[in-house]
């Protein structure tokens, strides 16, 4: 049934509280974070902004509804099933794209009609199988038949879809950008198989092929000089990227064109980029890919066995470069091929072609009636290395224009045959420090010798007794400052395409796994500082995506997070005294989330409290069983703040005569003890308390004086009563006077 719940409540001004699934959980102490990427990857993980709706749909009429009053940051989520095509035509902000994504990946086919994004922009399209055979609508004044049509779009987006199309007619457009599109992306998608009989394209960005008030002219070099007109309503920037282009047959049709509309389209920079691609068994056309447009770069994609070239047709200032071509000896597999003016082709590695591994077209004059191919100028043709080809690198084939102003240098080319020929005589033409093995041109520019390669990976590269080491030309080091793995030129740069290097290698041969929906998500897993481990101490967690624009949630109550749910990350976090799990996720609109990472990081106390006791204390007896001594003691720790602290003896006992040593102990929450000491030392210095006569007056008995006896006693504190002894004993004879 075609339920629209969600949608009923959002028109009658109900925030769909549960769908977007705000929640805060608070920071706890005790954080233990384990590092570990989680296995599985979310297709649910879409950004979504905390204040968007999500509206859920299960069929064409709540589609069609939700569509109608999107805002900027809905997500529009397709229940498995099969749907028409449908039109788009509200906009999200940069900020806050609108997203149409399906619930499950690849559960919601488009199975017919159009999916038709109009004059729109900041609207994604994710997760969908696309199975429609399209339909005939006028595009820039022309019929043409589309499955998905981006009609003068700005920052819209097809990603992680499947595009299998189960009718495919001739002349079938599977996604075609028309108008004035601008800044629209087509990446991590899947293309074929193409089976239609003709003039079919995987991507084709265009526009209109005409011009108001303007007659295109017989003879286009001033155009082509750059004195033309600019196109209003071409398609520009187009970046189409990580897609997996696979399985299309003979005579279909070029997988991707950039432009193609003649004269109107050729001088018009588009700047567009096809990058990180794989394309496999691609065999519809003798060009790949077919640039006709100017300002465009092919780079660092994967060209697997495919019937073709990657073809600079018509335009200016391309360039190619850092592409993996592996042709397998596959009949018409070819490599690049460029006509017209200031291309760059450099650092590619191209492997058993069959045809032409380098093709610098000839040219015909841009007056002649018959003009098809234009004369190539200032082409810079640098670091590539050529292995096995079917048939030779060519200079000048077809027309009878010769490059001018071009060059070819610190090239390297390796296989039996013949390697490399001049068919047409090049006019102020450029060789340097080139290898050929073991073909010799007999042209200046080229040492004949064994570059010594080795295999490494699958490629063939230089090895440190190569002689193309270090003896490259530097003077296009503005240019190629890497190689086609991505490590850096060195002042004294290799010849070919590989440099040989100790630096991480950022760059190689891509597999159909690393492309397409499945593949790696567009933002980098969050990562933690200082890393998770086992510490003495809290400490302030960093967390942070190497992807610039991204914002980050955080759970630590076990939950996983998500685009709007957990705790945003605005500063480090507290990793306190204990353990708990922390997980992160790192999003942006527009862009498929990161997977959820977690961190254990277990913070343990191993610090005892420090404990404070007084000096050592002297006290005086006060009998003979010694005297009291009072005092205290504390102690403070880093977790717990204070710990109770046990003296033994106590304080107020009574000490004997002497010195008592008395241990303080305190121990913490985390069972560390802390032990000090300190003396009480009693001592007896009282004097015993005489009891004495009162002073005797005696009577002379004799001349001697007079015999007086007398008493005394002695208490003391300590010792209680002690005998008395008398300078001059009891009994004695005093003499007259006083004694």
């Amino acid at each position: 049934m075609d339920t629209n719940t969600t949608y009923a409540n959002r028109k009658a001004g109900t925030s769909n509280q549960a769908s977007r699934g705000v929640t805060s959980a608070p920071a706890r102490r005790g954080l233990t974070f384990v590092l570990a990427t989680l296995a599985f990857l979310s297709f649910a993980a879409f950004a979504t902004p905390a204040q968007a709706d999500t509206i859920n749909v299960s069929g064409n009429a709540s589609l069609a509804a939700a569509l109608s009053a999107a805002n900027p940051g809905d997500v529009i989520i397709l229940a498995d099933g099969t749907y028409a095509g449908f039109t788009m035509s509200r906009s999200g902000t940069a900020d806050a794209h609108i997203l149409i994504k399906a619930a499950n990946m690849g559960g919601a086919n488009i199975a017919s009609g159009v999916i038709h994004l109009s004059q729109t922009s900041y609207v994604t399209l994710a997760g969908l199988t696309i199975t429609t055979g399209g339909a005939s609508q006028t595009v820039d004044g022309e019929s043409l038949r589309v499955a998905v049509w981006f009609d003068a779009t700005q920052h819209c987006r097809l990603t992680r879809s499947v595009l299998k199309l189960a009718v495919q007619p001739k002349n079938l457009q599977w996604v075609l950008l028309g108008g004035a599109s601008d800044s629209n992306r087509i990446d991590h998608n899947e293309f074929g198989p193409g089976t239609s009989p003709s003039g079919a394209h995987y991507v084709w960005p265009r526009g209109r092929r005409t011009i108001d008030g303007v007659t295109p002219p017989a003879d286009r070099t001033s155009w082509a000089n750059g004195l033309g007109p600019v196109n209003p309503n071409m398609v520009r920037n187009t970046r189409i990227d990580h897609n997996y282009f696979h399985d299309k047959a003979l005579g279909s049709g070029e997988a991707i064109v950039l432009g193609g509309l003649g004269v109107t389209g050729d001088y018009q920079d588009t700047f567009s980029t096809i990058e990180y691609n794989v394309f496999q068994n691609c065999d519809g056309d003798a060009e790949i890919i077919s640039v006709k447009s100017s300002s465009n770069a092919l780079r660092y994609n994967t060209i697997l066995t495919s019937n073709g070239t990657l073809s600079l047709r018509a335009g200016n200032r391309s360039s190619v470069y850092s592409n993996f071509m592996l042709q397998g000896g596959k009949s018409g597999a070819g490599g690049i091929k460029l006509y017209e003016m200031d291309h760059k082709v450099y650092n590619n590695y191209i492997e058993a072609t069959n045809d032409y591994p380098i093709l610098v077209g000839g040219g015909d004059d841009y007056t002649s009636p018959t003009f098809s191919h234009a004369q190539v100028f200032r082409a810079l043709i640098l670091h590539n290395t050529v292995v096995n080809p079917g048939r030779q690198v060519r200079i000048g084939h077809g027309a009878p224009l010769p490059p001018v102003d071009s060059t070819f240098a610190n090239n390297l080319i390796t296989g039996p045959g013949t390697l490399y020929t001049e068919n047409l005589v090049p006019i102020n033409f450029t060789r340097s420090h080139n290898i050929t093995w073991p073909f010799d041109s007999g042209k200046t520019g080229f040492t004949v010798v064994d570059p010594q390669l080795a295999t490494v990976d699958g490629l063939q590269k230089l090895t440190p007794s190569s002689p193309a080491v270090n003896n490259g030309d530097p003077s296009y080091l503005a240019i190629v400052t890497d190689d086609m793995d991505g490590q850096p030129r060195d002042a004294a740069p290799d010849i070919g395409a590989d440099e040989l290097s100790s630096e991480p290698v950022l760059r190689r041969p891509l597999t159909p796994a690393d492309v397409g929906p499945n593949s790696a998500p567009d933002i980098a897993a969050p990562t933690f500082d200082p890393p998770p481990s086992t510490y003495t101490s809290p400490q302030l967690v960093t967390i942070a995506s190497t992807t610039p624009g991204t914002s980050i949630r955080y759970t630590t109550d076990g939950t996983m997070p998500t685009a709007t749910t957990g705790i945003l990350y605005t500063g480090p976090v507290l990793a306190d005294w204990g353990t708990t799990t922390l997980q992160a996720i790192a999003f942006a609109s527009g862009l498929l989330d990161s997977t959820v990472t977690s961190a254990t990081y277990t913070v343990n106390d191993v610090t005892p409290p420090v404990i404070t006791v007084p000096g050592d204390i002297t006290v005086e007896a006060a009998g003979s069983d010694g005297a009291m001594a009072t005092f205290a003691a504390s102690a403070t720790d880093n977790e717990d703040g204070t710990d109770p602290v046990t003296l033994t003896p106590l304080s107020g006992s009574t000490f004997p005569l002497g010195t008592t040593v008395v241990m303080a102990t305190a121990t913490d929450a985390a069972g560390n003890t802390a032990t000090a000491t300190f003396n009480v030392t009693v001592v007896d210095t009282t004097p015993p308390l005489l009891t004495l006569p009162s002073d005797l007056l005696l009577e002379a008995t004799s001349p001697a004086g007079a015999v007086a006896t007398f008493t005394a006693s002695a208490h003391d504190l300590v010792s209680g009563d002690v005998p008395v002894s008398f300078s001059i004993t009891s009994g004695s004879t005093f003499p007259l006077g006083t004694t």
